[in-house]
Parts: C-alpha cells; sequence; structure tokens
C-alpha cells in the first residue's frame, strides 16, 4: 500500500508490483502474494467503511481522494507556510519514508532508498523555499 500511495495515485501494473515487492520469488510466488495483499487490503476498506482501492486483472490503484498521508499533509503545510500546523509531523521519531517498511526485498529496498532520498529532497526544497520568503515568526523559523 505504500508504494501505492507514493507514487502518486495512477494506477500500477500488477507485473510490475509484483517484480517490485517479490523480485527473488517465481513469478507464480509473487503473483500469489500480490493476490493475498489485495485481499488484506479489501478487508482494510470493508472493516473502514470506505473503498480505496481500485483493482482490476491489470492494474491496482488507490484513489488519492480517499486516502490521505502524512508526507502529502507535510508538503502542503509547508508549501501554504503552515509551519505551526506541521510541527507535530515534522517532530516524528519515525520521519523516515515508509518507517520500518524495509522488506527484505534487494530491488524494493531499492527502490525505497531512492524514494526515500528523492523526497527528503523534496521537503528541503520546500523548507527553503519557506526559509526564502522570509514571513516566519522566531519559532517556526527554529521548526524548519
Amino acid at each position: 500500500m505504500g508504494y501505492l500511495l507514493v507514487s502518486g495515485g495512477v494506477a500500477e501494473r500488477r507485473e510490475k508490483l509484483a517484480s517490485l515487492l517479490w523480485s527473488e520469488s517465481t513469478t507464480e510466488q509473487a503473483f500469489d502474494s500480490l493476490r493475498h495483499c489485495i485481499s488484506e487490503l479489501r478487508r482494510a476498506e470493508r472493516s473502514g467503511g470506505f473503498p480505496f482501492l481500485d483493482a482490476d486483472r491489470e492494474t491496482i490503484r488507490i484513489d488519492r481522494s480517499k486516502v490521505r498521508t502524512d508526507l502529502e499533509e507535510l508538503k502542503a503545510r509547508l508549501s501554504s507556510g503552515e509551519i505551526a500546523a506541521c510541527r507535530q509531523l515534522l517532530t516524528q521519531p519515525q520521519l523516515a519514508l515508509l518507517a520500518g517498511a524495509e522488506a527484505d526485498d534487494p530491488v524494493f529496498d531499492n527502490w525505497l532508498l531512492v524514494e526515500r532520498e528523492r523526497q527528503g529532497e523534496v521537503l528541503v526544497n520546500e523548507m527553503l523555499g519557506v526559509l526564502r520568503k522570509g514571513s516566519l515568526d522566531a519559532r517556526d523559523r527554529i521548526d524548519l
């Protein structure tokens, strides 16, 4: 689910997800594991009371209008200069993207490492943009 959330709400091909998440498994095992994950997400939909997963025989997508992430919230708050509103997000001990999501799969773990770097650069640039505007109070400057 984390990969689908970070991928920007686009539909991802099942083949891509299976090979990314279970690169060391046989194709059959990878697709079995993917079907199991989809089943788990469907259970989460039912228990949460709202559908958020769009899945067909070829692709899978999370409806981003129904699911938000901390990262998305942080970017929105930073871009609007609402530093006080994102203070809690900035001080979380597990601020890393998809903290604890390492899968002991070299392909996925490599993707995660690269994506963490990329997202970190995006956040730093957002913070620098806010600082350049120069309209922050002293507390907000310290937080950034």
